[in-house]
């Protein structure tokens, strides 16, 4: 039986309030595009009185695959808070103009006229004394970040490359495979056997497909994080690997020639999805290319070795799937130029197999 006193409690003041923070006049779709990557997380956007009082993750992705769990929920809680910054009353809304010393939290408001005409004038002071590479313009993740800096082309002025800036993608994907990401959906992690968390710390810049990785746990992958500190993507993994600050080449490199030498990688792959059984040059290092051999030729024309014949073959220029061709990763064999020299040539792996020799476990160990 409900009391009286109890009944007052339950239809107070404070109690209306409280409830009328989870009343809305209608729900509707919204997104944050912004430097998440994958990004358009949806979300459910409640509005009252024409204003968005929260959000949350709309969970409505299906399963792509049977039996692997499907991406929800995408989102994390900096999209779930993004509709306060609307109406905080933190949120400037007109240039602020510094009025004591730096870092004295003194500030003064100016027009927009003032502040454009104290940014120009200090630019261009800047480029008369010291040249445009004194001015460094960030790029940033938002659409209208490249539009808005055209300018920097017009001064001269340099503009950092994005990757470096918010790093959601990584520039060694281009540079081996030519594709920003060169991999499947997040939810097929589900399915991976190991897991390696590495320059990253998912736990905190990757919430909305974190889980993903936790769930490959439940279905026996392991994982493990190579970072200098204990983060909170350590926390959460089978195995943490504490190198020293900026050595994590010379690991990779120990790692490398470990799994090699033990015949671990898979030779398949190693010969289809990577530029290991191009041929290198020994004379200057560089791959040997079609304009190397034949007047004409072009210059993005590889070559490999054919294992079988043990001749010089064309690589592909679209896949190096090798089809009727076995690539030889090991060796070398005398090739004539167009010049009618000769020149000793090695698969790429040859030359990485040299290189591995200085980076043995005890030796990476003393630098890692």
């Amino acid at each position: 039986m409900v009391t009286k006193t109890e009944r007052k409690i339950a239809t107070g003041a404070w109690s209306d309030r409280y409830r009328d923070k989870w009343k809305w006049d209608k729900v509707t779709w919204g997104s944050h595009s912004v430097d998440c990557y994958p990004g358009g997380c949806p979300f459910r956007v409640y509005v009252k009185d024409g204003k968005i009082m929260r959000e949350e993750q709309g969970g409505q992705l299906p399963v792509i695959q049977p039996g692997v769990p499907d991406m929800n929920p995408m989102g994390c809680q900096k999209g779930a808070s993004w509709c306060h910054i609307h109406t905080s009353p933190d949120r400037i809304l007109h240039p602020l103009k510094r009025a004591g010393e730096r870092g004295e939290g003194k500030w003064e408001q100016v027009s927009w006229d003032q502040a454009f005409t104290d940014i120009a004038d200090a630019m261009l002071d800047a480029i008369q004394d010291q040249g445009p590479e004194s001015i460094i313009n960030l790029m940033t993740p938002e659409p209208g970040a490249g539009p808005a800096r055209m300018f920097s082309t017009a001064l001269g002025t340099p503009t950092t490359d994005g990757n470096s800036e918010f790093q959601d993608f990584s520039p060694g994907f281009y540079i081996t495979w030519g594709k920003f990401n060169p991999v499947s959906s997040m939810d097929d992690w589900f399915l991976a056997e190991l897991t390696l968390i590495w320059h990253a710390n998912p736990v905190y810049t990757n919430i909305h497909w974190y889980h993903s990785v936790a769930e490959s746990r439940y279905n026996g992958g392991e994982v493990i994080t190579v970072a200098p500190d204990y983060s909170p993507s350590a926390i959460h993994a089978d195995y943490h690997v504490p190198v020293r600050i900026g050595t994590d080449a010379a690991f990779a490199l120990s790692m490398c020639k470990v799994i090699i030498d033990a015949g671990l990688y898979d030779k398949k792959f190693v010969q289809e999805q990577t530029d290991l059984p191009l041929l290198i040059r020994k004379d200057n290092l560089r791959f040997l290319r079609g304009s190397d051999v034949s007047e004409g030729d072009r210059d993005d024309q590889f070559f490999w070795i054919d294992a079988r014949a043990r001749v010089l073959a064309p690589a592909p220029r679209g896949t190096l799937a090798t089809a009727d061709v076995e690539p030889a990763l090991e060796g070398s064999i005398m090739v004539t130029l167009k010049d009618g020299s000769q020149v000793e040539v090695m698969p790429a792996f040859e030359r990485l197999k040299e290189k591995l020799q200085d980076y043995e476990p005890e030796a990476a160990a003393k630098i890692c």
